[in-house]
């Protein structure tokens, strides 16, 4: 009889995996095999390296595979080095570097970066899996230096620039990887002990962060300037010591030491192997020094152009390198499209030309041939482009380079349709190519044609850039490429067309037009629900707005700001945020903005709390990208000078002013003078300063006046703030003489409008000088002292007052004929009115005309909301005086103010 046996194998419950791994961290300590981030499937892992581990996941969102890059955030520095990744991705936009899609946290494992997945070997494995020829090596160290390029214009250093950090994705592109060693653009290239280390000239010696030094607060919630701060202390070598500059062993890199990382790999893909290392003297404190270099091909031929193309770019001192990596790139274009037969056949990278004939079938050549030609065929920028570069690039350079880099990410990804195997994606990847031609070749023909007055309209744009939004809205080639386009549909066409209408007629000068324009395509954005082009087309509209004297408060500009963040589109956002403080270039801007309610202060206060989460969330530090943060800093300066907080305003545009002027000369010294007297402006509310803000604006206004010329408008209505800001501290004097000026500059310009409201404050600063002459005789009389003079100057002053008067009327009364333009600054017009009836109310012979202008000032607070401060000031003056049963005396003399030549007003 046997012993009965017991297997109870396979009666064991099912245990899921994150149970498993659950139940060994609770025992164990021991991490997880996975980690659990929400929204995405763990598939296997893909790799790990020195900051991480990368995943193959699902996204069952968007219906694709991502590569999942999870860092452990044991420390705040972990936490600091994957935002810096996430950023400076998130900053590149191009065919030669991998997209971020997300980033967030993931659960105990810490932090996670949800990438493009490429399908492909780097570039290493590439080279190793077949014999390549020479032209085939240069055509993929081109999409590199194009790549590079590209961050290097983004202040980007990627600063570990090797081999296996680039992928040849299955289509045959190549992106560059791991960024996680990324800053911003160091030019310091010295040691920390400030030693000749190159052995070279003198360097100055960079500041050095203490490495020890811990990040204050959580981990998890860090500030966005802790991101700015460098996580391996300056001094300290990071990096793949093959591949890195002699000054990357020192501790400092800059886009030169990335263009030596280029050159060591691709002498290395071309020699077979690598330059020597660099050696130092006996002791570690020694300079370094250069070992020679061997150039010699041996047996094979290497063209002597890319000979000395390796050798500029492997200079031991950086300054002898080229000027930048699109030197290269240029370079290696012009050897591949100008002399392609030579290239080819110049040297095959491993064995004879009879193993490698052997090793080739027929099929394989000829379609490797057709690729060529077909990339060959497909290279170049859009027509349209090419015909109205230069006259574009010399009126507005910084949009030239703007589209410069569209067309270069246009014309990569059409040649990468030539790797693509199935021909209804290749149509696909055609017809959204096409889409965006033709929407840039709408624009540069526009601007091809523009007159004068249109270019110098568009130079004056009060933001950093003068047609935002417009080609951010293009189809964007690199989404092309990835099947992620939407904005190719007829309808998304549409709505871009209706954009570029609205600025067309903006840049013109015909506001209606552009509103008209501008509203149909906030509408068809909305309907599409596409926030991007939603957020420029409510820009637009916000400035057409303006070009009709209707400028928005910072309580319409916040979320239109947020809104632009969230998309995506910084550039727009930056835009929008200079706009919030320079509208006064075609409306009015005003010291003295009008209070907001209760409800529009709690609206306005929760709008700039959630601007402050989105700048957090979507830009970069300061110190990557200042004129970002300084324009952003201006926003939040006007919502809380809205709010009444001066205090916080002057510092926040004190702040902007400093990043501004880091960003020269992207940004005009125009407009840092101009943050320069918002600053003012907001000292200016601090009754104790108020006196100190007067020389700070004077000056911030002769800047002004010294770029843009005396006869610009801007000057005219920054002379009438001037006033303002006197007014506030009590120099009546200095208010008349800058509102006088403000007036005769409007007069000279044909600005009747602005005129008047110039002319309105010169009566308001008259009689607020003859109220204070008249308290002051009574004040005397009631002690007994001689009145005469004080009431001598009240008399001078209500009949300055009723002169300015007359001209203040004349001018109103010019304005009521133009009934089309009376809502659009009605409250200004109404306040107008009411310093007449006052002015009026100073004289018993002035009885008529003060009900007269009383009658207008209802006409015009018809236009109002009846809270409006100037209608309820006018109601209850004119109910005053008609209690009071003051009628007119039987006079002959009329309304007429009685001065001698050497009281009377300069006269306007």
């Amino acid at each position: 009889m046997t012993t009965p046996s017991f297997d109870l194998r396979s009666h064991r419950p099912a245990i899921e995996a994150d149970r498993i791994d659950d139940l060994r961290r609770r025992l164990f300590g021991g991490a997880s095999s996975r980690p659990q981030v929400p929204g995405y499937t763990i598939e296997e892992e893909l790799g790990s390296g020195a900051f991480g581990r990368v995943y193959l996941a699902f996204d069952p969102r968007f219906q694709r595979r991502v590569a999942l890059k999870v860092i452990a955030v044991d420390s705040p520095n972990a936490r600091v080095r994957i935002e810096r990744e996430a950023h400076a991705l998130a900053r590149l936009s191009h065919p030669n570097v991998v997209q971020v899609y997300d980033k967030g946290p993931a659960g105990a494992h810490g932090y996670f970066l949800a990438l493009e997945y490429v399908d492909g070997p780097d570039l290493q494995q590439w080279l190793e899996q077949a014999p390549r020829s020479l032209s085939a090596i240069l055509t993929k160290f081109l999409e590199v230096a194009e790549g590079l390029s590209a961050a290097h214009r983004a202040g980007l250093v990627h600063r570990d620039l090797k081999p296996a950090n680039v992928i040849v994705g299955s289509d045959g592109r190549v992106r560059l990887l791991d960024f996680g060693l990324a800053r911003a653009d160091e030019t310091s290239l010295t040691s920390t002990s400030g030693t000749d280390v190159l052995g070279g000239r003198p360097l100055p010696t960079p500041s050095v962060d203490d490495p020890s030094q811990s990040i204050e607060g959580d981990p998890i919630a860090l500030h966005e300037s802790d991101l700015a701060r460098p996580i391996t202390a300056r001094g300290r070598f990071v990096g793949t010591p093959s591949y890195a500059a002699p000054e990357q062993h020192l501790g400092t890199a800059d886009a030169r030491s990335d263009q030596y990382g280029f050159c060591v790999a691709l002498f290395e893909a071309v020699y077979g192997r690598r330059p020597p290392a660099m050696r130092r003297g006996a002791h570690h404190d020694k300079p370094l020094h250069a070992v020679p270099i061997d150039f010699n091909p041996g047996k094979r031929r290497i063209p002597r152009w890319l000979v000395a193309l390796l050798r500029q770019g492997l200079a031991f001192d950086p300054n002898e390198r080229h000027p930048d990596m699109a030197t290269i790139g240029r370079e290696l274009r012009h050897r591949l499209s100008t002399r392609p037969a030579r290239v080819r056949g110049a040297w095959l990278a491993a064995g004879t030309a009879a193993a490698t004939a052997m090793l080739m079938t027929v099929s394989g050549a000829i379609q490797a041939e057709a690729v060529q030609a077909c990339r060959q065929d497909r290279q170049g920028w859009p027509t349209a482009w090419v015909e109205h570069r230069t006259a574009i690039r010399t009126e507005l350079p910084e949009l030239g380079n703007q589209l410069d880099d569209w067309s270069t990410h246009w014309s990569s990804t059409r040649q990468s349709t030539c790797h693509e195997p199935e021909p209804e994606r290749s149509s696909e990847l055609d017809a959204c190519l096409d889409a965006g031609a033709t929407g840039l070749g709408h624009l540069v023909r526009w601007l091809g044609t523009a007159d004068r007055s249109t270019w110098q309209a568009l130079r004056e744009h009060p933001g950093p850039s003068p047609l935002a939004g417009l080609v951010e809205t293009l189809p964007d080639p690199i989404r092309c490429a990835t099947g992620s386009e939407p904005r190719t549909t007829p309808a998304a066409r549409a709505a871009w067309d209706h954009l570029l209408a609205a600025r067309m007629e903006l840049a013109a000068g015909h506001g209606p037009d552009a509103e008209r324009e501008a509203t149909l395509a906030t509408e068809q954005a909305r309907a599409l629900g596409d926030r991007g082009l939603r957020a420029a087309a409510e820009h637009t509209l916000l400035l057409a707005g303006a070009s009709r004297k209707e400028p928005r408060e910072a309580i319409a500009i916040l979320p239109l700001l947020v809104r632009a963040l969230e998309a995506g589109e910084r550039t727009l956002a930056a835009d929008i945020a200079a706009s919030s403080l320079t509208l006064h270039a075609m409306g009015r801007l005003s010291s003295s903005p009008v209070t907001p309610s209760t409800e529009q202060s709690e609206r306005l206060a929760s709008e700039l709390a959630a601007l402050r989460t989105a700048a957090l969330a979507t830009t970069p530090d300061p110190a990557e990208d200042p004129a970002v943060a300084g324009w952003l800093r201006t926003a939040e300066g006007n919502a809380r000078l809205l709010l009444g907080d001066a205090a916080g305003a002057q510092a926040l545009y004190r702040e902007a002013a400093s990043l501004l002027r880091q960003a020269s000369p992207q940004v005009s010294p125009a407009i840092v003078a101009l943050v320069d007297l918002q600053e003012a402006i907001a000292i200016s509310a601090q009754k104790p300063y108020a006196r100190a803000a007067i020389p700070r604006a004077a000056r911030a206004v002769a800047e002004r006046e010294a770029v843009l010329g005396s006869t610009h408008p801007a000057i005219a209505h920054e002379r009438h703030i001037l006033g303002e800001i006197s007014m506030r501290a009590d120099d009546i004097e200095g208010a008349l003489r800058h509102y006088t000026d403000a007036a005769q500059r409007f007069e000279a310009l044909e600005m009747t409008e602005d005129q008047a409201f110039s002319q309105a404050e010169i009566v308001h600063a008259h009689r607020l000088a003859a109220r204070r002459a008249r308290h002051e005789a009574q004040d005397l009389g009631s002690s007994g002292a001689d009145p005469t003079e004080a009431w001598a100057e009240f008399e001078r002053r209500r009949h300055l007052a009723l002169r300015e008067t007359l001209v203040l009327e004349r001018l109103a009364m010019a304005l009521l004929a133009d009934e089309s333009i009376v809502p659009a600054r009605a409250s200004e017009r109404a306040r107008m009115w009411v310093l007449a009836v006052a002015s009026y109310a100073y004289h018993p012979s002035c009885w008529d005309p003060m009900l007269k202008a009383a009658e207008r000032l209802e006409r015009v607070c018809e236009h109002l909301d009846g809270a409006d401060p100037s209608c309820l000031e006018g109601q209850r003056l004119r109910q005053r005086l008609l209690e009071q049963g003051k009628s007119a005396p039987a006079t002959n003399e009329g309304c007429v103010p009685k001065l001698d030549g050497a009281d009377a007003p300069s006269g306007h």
